[in-house]
This record gives C-alpha cells, structure tokens and sequence, in this order.
C-alpha cells in the first residue's frame, strides 16, 4: 500500500514539474513540499468543478419544474378540451338525432296530407262530375221537355196535333221522368189523360187546364231540383276550396319547418364534426405533452443520476488527496531523493496514460441525455457541463 501510495505521488510530482506549475521551485526545495502544493492545487480545481456542477444542477433542476409544471399543465388543458368537445359532440349528436326524428315526422305529414288533398280532389271530381250528369243528363232535359209539352198540349187542345204527336211527347217526357226520378210527379198526369173517356179523339177544356197546371207544377219541381243540386255542388266546391286552403297552409308551415330543421341538421352535423375535430386535436396534444414530459422525466433523471455519481467521484478524489497528502507528510524523507530535475523519468508514462485516456473518454451516460434532447420537446435545457462527463483531475493525472 505505501509503495502504491509513493509510486503516485512521485507520478503527480512529474506531473506538477511537466506543466511548469512546479518550475519556479528552488533546487534546495523539498519534493514532498512540491508535491503537496500540487495536490493543494488539484484539490482546488475539483471543489471548483463541484460548485460549478452544483450551480448547473440548481438550474437544471429548476428548469425540470418549470417543465413539469408547463407540461402536465398542457396535459390538463388537453383533457379539458377533450373532454368538453366530447360532451359538446354529445349534446349536439342528440339535437341531431332529435331533429333527423322530426324531420321524419314531418315528411310523414306532408305524405299525408298529400294524400288527402289527393283523395279530396279525386272525391271532388267524382261529385262534380255527379253534379254535371244530374244537370245536363236529367234535370235540365227533363225541364226542356216540360217546357217543350206546353205549346204541343195547346196545339192538341185545338187540334192541330194529332193524337200521336202527342203521344210521343209524352212518352218522351215520362223517360225524362224516368231519369230525373220523377215518376211519380208525372203519375198525376196519366191520370188525368186516362181519366178522359175519349182521349184519343181529343180531351176537355177542363182536363186541358188540369195538365198545364200540372205540366207548371212538374217544372217548378224539377226547377227547384236542379236549384237544389246547383247549391249543393257550389256549398261542396266551396267547403273543398277551404278545406284544400286550409291544408295548403299546412303544408307551407310544415315546408318551412322542414327547411329549417334542414339548415339546422347540417349545422348539428358540422357542430359533431368540428367538436370531434377538435376533440382529436385535443388528444393528439395530450399524447404530444405526455410523451414530452415522461422525456423530461427521464432526461432530468439522468441528470440526478449524473450530479450524484459525479459528486461522489469528486468525493472520493478529494478523499484520495487528502490520503496522499496525508502519506506525503508522513513519509517526507522518502522524497528526498526526488527533484524537479528528475520529473522526465515519467514522460513514457504519462504519454501512454493519455492515449488510454483518449480511448476511454466516451460516457454512456451523456450519449443517453443526447439522445433525450433530440427525441424530446424539451423547451430549454442548461448547456451541460462539459466537466461533468470528463474523467476528475486526478483520474486523469493519476490514470484512474
């Protein structure tokens, strides 16, 4: 253990008279005394990257709250966001679907008035078409032979018809009758034809003044008929015209119902798809902030874990001057026999050291954190300390 202990500090020497920081001593000085202001110097350099470290680790760790803290606050914007596109999508694909039902009911309706007014036209036509048989088919050809009777019967009264002639008109006018359901207003007439005992040979004056009474009687009535089928179609074209008014207005309400459930359909249907839109936008962010945070998570770990193992190395190389320090007081004669002059006994060695040195400078640890600020969306980051991922002064003096 002492020769180890001799064996470096006799390398640290060389090292001291190699950089000149031991070139001003004096010959007559002590080599032990040289070397403890070397390690002195050593020492000072470690405490001095340590405050540095220390001060880069109080910034970084105050950067990682800041990022903490904007991070999973973005995360709970992101939330809040989704979360209030989704119940707005909700609200609105129920208004939807509220409205795509209304719609329906009012189609429906318009089918079916549509088919009312189409029965009520169909029903119209027929009682028109009714109306017109009855008026030009039987009651007013009923009364135009009537009307035609009264110049044959005066004529049949003074004979210059004869029998047949009129005969035949009334035979026409009782199919006439017939047609018009009249028969038995026309009863009364064969009555007082066959009442007369020579109706063939002609008919009192009496029984003349009968039929033109009753020849009057039977027009007025088919008169008052054809009135009463006259006001009964105009009653029924008028009770259509107000029932199809009636209903067209309701069909106009229900058109612009139907317009308007339109418009607002495809506004619901735009508010579902901008509100899913957004609640998409909402999650990609939420995705985006946590996997930058779990990166800063990860990246200020790796700057805990740096700090720490840096330190407690720095720790154990102050330990180590302080035991050679130590050695060197107790054995101060043994580097007696060593002076300045002799410190290029030790240029092989060194030389070889730096090229080990050279060789082993990669450090997993700052690739890793390398790798965390390309991946991630850490916003700031303190540059790292450059001497925190180098071996320690006496590391690389001594080869450690």
């Amino acid at each position: 253990m002492n020769k180890a202990l001799v064996f470096l500090a006799i390398i640290a020497l060389g090292f001291a008279a190699s950089t000149q920081q031991v070139s001003a001593l004096d010959p007559s000085e002590n080599a032990a005394d040289a070397l403890i202001d070397q390690l002195n110097h050593l020492e000072g350099e470690i405490r001095s990257e340590q405050q540095a470290h220390d001060e880069l680790a109080a910034e970084q760790d105050a950067e990682c709250a800041h990022e903490f803290q904007f991070r999973q606050s973005e995360i709970n914007d992101a939330q809040n966001a989704f979360d209030a596109a989704n119940a707005a999508a909700g609200r609105c694909q129920n208004a939807l679907t509220a409205s795509q039902a209304d719609l329906e009911k009012a189609n429906n309706y318009v089918s079916s008035i549509s088919q009312i007014l189409a029965g009520l036209a169909s029903q119209r036509l027929a009682e028109h078409n009714a109306y017109e048989d009855l008026v030009n088919n039987q009651l007013q050809p009923a009364i135009d032979a009537v009307q035609g009777a009264y110049p044959i019967l005066s004529d049949f009264a003074s004979q210059t018809v004869s029998f047949v002639q009129f005969s035949n008109h009334i035979n026409k006018m009782f199919l006439q009758m017939v047609k018009a359901n009249k028969v038995n207003s026309f009863t009364a007439i064969l009555t007082v034809l066959l009442s007369q005992p020579d109706f063939q040979h002609g008919v009192g004056r009496d029984a003349i003044d009968q039929l033109q009474a009753l020849f009057e009687q039977l027009e007025q009535d088919l008169q008052a008929a054809l009135d009463h089928a006259t006001e009964v179609e105009n009653n029924a074209v008028q009770v259509y015209n107000d029932t199809v008014t009636e209903y067209n207005a309701v069909l106009a309400t229900l058109d612009a119902t139907i317009q308007s459930l339109n418009d607002y359909i495809d506004s619901l249907q735009n508010c579902v798809q901008n509100e899913n839109s957004i609640a998409s936008q909402a999650n990609a962010k939420k995705v985006r902030n946590s996997d930058a945070l779990a990166y800063a998570v990860d990246m200020c770990q790796a700057f805990d874990t740096e700090y720490v193992n840096a330190t407690a190395a720095r720790n154990d190389e102050l330990a180590l001057l302080q035991k050679l320090e130590n050695f060197v007081r107790e054995q101060a004669d043994i580097f007696g026999d060593y002076g300045t002059d002799n410190v290029d006994a030790f240029g092989d060695f060194k030389a070889q050291y730096n090229i080990q040195r050279d060789q082993q400078r990669s450090n997993f640890m700052q690739m890793k954190i390398k790798q965390f600020k390309m991946n991630s969306n850490f916003k700031k980051v303190a540059a790292k300390c450059e001497s925190c991922s180098k071996k320690s002064f006496v590391q690389k003096k001594l080869g450690f």
